[in-house]
């Protein structure tokens, strides 16, 4: 899978969680500023991908792909707010 954030200010990351819930991808956490990612998903599940602004509201693009099969899972856009 294949994720990447842009927005207007610099200033969305996101994190994404495992299936499990409890356990984050290594690399994709709010913490590590996740701006892209690209790896191999290590189990199969629902996978949750969190976006957050880290100052004030963000407007941002979020593109996701599944690798590897015949079509992208989908991507949009969106905005966020920090409260």
């Amino acid at each position: 899978m294949k994720v990447d954030i842009s927005s207007v200010e610099d200033n969305a990351s996101f994190q994404i969680t495992r299936p499990d819930k409890t356990q984050l991808l290594p690399g994709a956490a709010f913490d590590d500023d996740a701006k892209h990612w690209n790896g191999e998903l290590p189990e199969s599940g629902d996978y949750t991908i969190e976006v957050a602004p880290t100052r004030g509201n963000a407007t941002y693009r979020l593109k996701i792909e599944i690798v590897n099969q015949s079509n992208p899972v989908g991507h949009g856009g969106g905005q966020a707010s920090h409260q």
